[in-house]
């Protein structure tokens, strides 16, 4: 019986090694000092689709700061700009060991990124291509739309755009230069993100080609049928493409094509998560909900573009819908560090002429109010008050 618990721990910690590798990832700048931060994103629980921007950091010592990772697949990872590390999406496997020197060149003054260890070579490829920088690729498809004769010649350009631009990648695996693990993911990603810019650029979205669709000679007709085709080609929906980056924004420009009668609308799942101009988002499943709502609320609050008491009222609603969801420790984390840094009511005088500024009294308040009548009432009555 003893051996058989053994055992039964053994294949325990087996599974539990296999089921989500560790990844590694250093990053090297000589100049980089002590304690300067890179603000990164990654799963929660090992899982592309559990993935949040901007949720941890890591700092550099000594010239290094590494990024460690438990993934149960191959995912991409966001790691966000500061001044020893440029901005960079990375694609990382179970178990890679990945190593960025970061270098400046002293004549042009431009960063100067070179990769190492595991699909080093795909990781530097995907750096540079056009394939995978969003705004570039838009220009492209823009390019490719402004000589098509007519829709059937806009898809065969546009395949044929995205054939050339994905051939590195297509010999570096025939030379054996990257995994095939890691060869699967990228052209999901390739394909995810062409749909992207195809269902922008076509739909005139950006006010680049607004002004410019004078120069496209396909008709409003042709632009949505194009729309159409990538869609369904490369349809967000599917579970082909739940672990690729693009997939919440393509499903969000999923349910707006079916809004506009472009597309057949699918099943309705009212999960009770969505208002306003915003229930369309109502046809996508609900595991694409789930990841749709739950990072868009964190990451709002993350960069500003949402109150504490809205996050409050999203993580209610999402834990009403989602009572088991891996997303709520991260709600949850992020309520108590914003709740944290709330300031007490903070009373001084500024002296314009010196420059200073004197702290008089640092007061918990229950409203707006009884701080009013404390500090200032009495500047108009000549009577203090005690609060």
């Amino acid at each position: 019986m003893k051996q058989h618990f053994l055992l039964l721990q053994l294949l325990c910690i087996i599974t539990a090694i296999t089921h989500a590798q560790n990844v590694d990832i250093s990053i090297f700048n000589k100049d980089a000092l002590n304690g300067s931060e890179i603000t990164y994103g990654r799963s929660l629980d090992g899982k592309p689709i559990h993935y949040l921007e901007m949720i941890d950091k890591t700092a550099f010592y000594n010239g290094v700061a590494h990024i460690p990772l438990n993934i149960d697949s191959t995912m991409l990872i966001l790691i966000g700009p500061s001044p020893y590390m440029p901005k960079l999406r990375l694609v990382v496997c179970p178990g890679d060991t990945v190593l960025l020197q970061v270098d400046h060149d002293s004549i042009s003054k431009k960063t100067i990124l070179v990769f190492n260890g595991n699909n080093a070579k795909g990781s530097e490829v995907y750096y540079t291509s056009n394939l995978f920088l969003g705004s570039r690729l838009e220009t492209d498809v823009y390019h490719m739309l402004k000589n098509a004769n007519n829709l059937n010649d806009a898809i065969i350009k546009a395949e044929q755009l995205r054939t050339n631009l994905f051939f590195p990648m297509d010999s570096l695996l025939k030379l054996k230069m990257i995994s095939d693990n890691y060869y699967k993911f990228v052209k999901l990603e390739a394909e995810a993100e062409f749909m992207n810019a195809i269902i922008d650029v076509a739909g005139l979205t950006d006010f680049r080609y607004e002004t410019e669709k004078k120069n496209i000679k396909l008709s409003k007709e042709d632009l949505r049928e194009l729309q159409k085709e990538y869609c369904e080609k490369y349809d967000p929906f599917s579970s082909k493409y739940k672990n690729t980056w693009y997939r919440p924004s393509n499903a969000r420009s999923k349910c707006k094509l079916i809004q506009n009668g472009i597309i057949a609308p699918t099943l309705q799942t009212n999960l009770g998560l969505w208002k306003d101009k915003d229930i369309v988002y109502n046809y996508a499943p609900p595991d694409i909900q789930e990841q749709m709502f739950a990072t868009h609320s964190i990451f709002s609050m993350k960069i500003g573009l949402s109150s504490l008491p809205q996050l409050q009222l999203d993580y209610e609603k999402f834990k009403n819908v989602f009572p088991k969801s891996v997303f709520l420790q991260a709600f949850e984390n992020l309520l108590s560090e914003k709740k944290k840094n709330i300031i007490a009511g903070t009373f001084g005088y500024y002296n314009s002429s010196a420059g200073i500024l004197t702290v008089k009294g640092i007061d918990t308040l229950s409203n707006l109010q009884n701080f009013i009548n404390c500090k200032f009432l009495h500047m108009l009555t000549h009577h203090s008050c005690l609060c």
